[in-house]
């Protein structure tokens, strides 16, 4: 049986979803009660539920990388924001993606001690 994941769990799943708009994005997640974490142009991080999202802008255009820590939860933001869920399939992220460098480093040289 697949157990749900939540809390602080890291996130092991993402879906890209290309070519989105900021603003919509932006209405999508508050009016689910989702907030802004964190900004920093061209990349803005929020939070919905159990997934954390970011908004880049890469080569002109603005891309939605949903980050979750199962497939469900992946799956059931797009669905919640509008997007076609069979449309986007999630990947698995290599298990330090996402940490800031100094995180990856600390726990890099950590197990190298265990």
């Amino acid at each position: 049986m697949n157990k749900p994941e939540y809390g602080n769990d890291p996130h092991r799943w993402r879906v890209t979803i290309s070519h989105v708009d900021p603003d919509a994005v932006y209405r999508s997640i508050r009016a689910l009660n989702g907030f802004r974490s964190w900004e920093d142009p061209p990349r803005t991080l929020y939070q919905l539920a159990t997934t954390t999202l970011e908004v880049v802008r890469d080569t002109g255009t603005w891309t939605l990388l949903i980050n979750g820590a199962s497939t469900d939860c992946v799956q059931d933001t797009v669905a919640r924001l509008g997007y076609q869920p069979d449309d986007v399939k999630p990947h698995p992220l290599p298990e330090l993606a996402g940490l800031p460098e100094q995180v990856q480093r600390a726990r890099l040289r950590n197990a190298g001690a265990a």
